[in-house]
């Protein structure tokens, strides 16, 4: 996050966490609102951060069959937005969470608030993003997750390939097949270019107003991370090139106008569900 939004960000909302704290509303998996933002419509501001990150645990049990001995990573952990859910779901005894992420402040955020949570780790990936870590000293296509092979039952992206182009997506893909165990599931979302999505932007239906730039589809030319859409037959050769397969369909978003087919409120990416082999 850049220097000014930071400085912005405390100005307006150091107070209001003061209150926060007066009051007992604070909550210490919950990041303050000096660092996310406090408005009613951001995600990562108090309120949302656990109603969001609470709808995600929903998510996990229902569709990636999410069970409390599982060994769990979480690609993009940001400030633990799930893994504070998930704090009182896995057995502390039995089950794990890993996560990493780009910023190192929200790393190092959850690693000093998670330390009562001896299964609960966090990791700084330092991967160059040209939007969240242009001084990062890795491509996305080259990472190599930090896990041995089978490590995990159960993975998952919220938000995260909505930011990196197929290239990234394809090796993130085959490093979730490389750390599964086999028969885990990996739970995704993203935005899928297919012409469903490309008919509803064209007439304007869509929130995000993606179009083709070079060989992306972005809704900015100027900083293409900000958010991508990923054309279907590249998402689909992807996945296969993973030697992953989609379990059921997938569950459309309401991002680009369309009425979402997920069961749970909100539901604005898509979200595909992969399960290695076994």
């Amino acid at each position: 996050m850049p220097l000014l939004i930071k400085a912005g960000l405390f100005v307006r909302y150091a107070p209001s966490d003061v209150l926060d704290k007066l009051n007992g509303r604070s909550d210490p998996l919950v990041p303050p609102r000096r660092m996310v933002g406090g408005g009613s419509r951001n995600p990562a501001a108090p309120g949302p951060f656990r109603e969001s990150g609470d709808q995600f645990l929903g998510l996990l049990r229902d569709y990636g069959q999410l069970e409390p001995h599982y060994r769990v990573l979480d690609m993009g952990c940001g400030m633990g937005r799930v893994a504070r859910p998930l704090t009182t779901f896995l057995d502390p005894a039995k089950g794990s969470y890993e996560g990493f992420d780009i910023n190192v402040a929200e790393v190092h955020w959850c690693s000093e608030h998670y330390a009562s949570h001896p299964n609960f780790r966090f990791q700084r990936a330092d991967i160059y993003n040209k939007m969240y870590n242009p001084k990062g000293t890795v491509q996305a296509e080259e990472f190599t997750f930090p896990y041995p092979d089978a490590s995990f039952e159960l993975a998952f992206a919220s938000s995260l390939f909505t930011h990196m182009p197929i290239p990234q997506v394809a090796r993130y893909l085959a490093e979730t097949a490389r750390v599964l165990t086999p028969g885990g599931r990996a739970l995704l979302t993203l935005y899928v270019w297919n012409q469903e999505s490309q008919e509803l932007v064209a007439q304007g239906k869509s929130a995000l107003p993606f179009r083709p730039h070079d060989d992306l589809i972005v809704i900015t030319p100027f900083v293409p991370e900000a958010a991508i859409a990923l054309p279907q037959e590249g998402w689909d050769q992807a996945v296969d090139d993973a030697g992953l397969e989609q379990v059921g369909d997938v569950l459309w978003g309401s991002w680009c106008g369309r009425t979402a087919s997920s069961p749970y409120q909100d539901a604005y990416q898509d979200m595909v569900v992969l399960r290695k082999p076994e």
